[in-house]
């Protein structure tokens, strides 16, 4: 898989490229493989937040890649909540979970 990024990349960049990781996962329903690069977001968001306070960070370099990450996870999302739904009707129909109050 191609999110693995060398130490010198930028965390931004590194960002990104996780969150597009992610959405190639999540769109392959490679359910495990979304789940390990889901928890090495936190981390990553965490040293962009470092980075972004030094002066050799170029603002408009950064809030690009953050751009891109953003609209990866919001692509991710299209493959999470439909997963989402069908647990939820499936969990109700066993009667796991309350009818929807709706």
């Amino acid at each position: 898989m191609t999110y693995a990024t060398s130490g010198n990349t930028a965390p931004h960049h590194a960002l990104a490229e996780h969150c597009q990781a992610l959405r190639e996962a999540l769109e392959r329903n490679a359910w495990e493989e979304a789940e390990t690069i889901a928890k090495k977001l936190p981390l990553l968001i965490e040293a962009d937040r470092r980075a972004s306070s030094e002066p050799s960070v170029d603002a408009k370099e950064r809030r690009t890649a953050l751009l891109a990450a953003q609209e990866a996870l919001n692509e991710a999302r299209t493959h999470l909540d439909p997963a989402y739904q069908s647990l939820c009707k499936l969990l109700t129909a066993w009667n796991v979970l309350p009818p929807d109050p709706r």
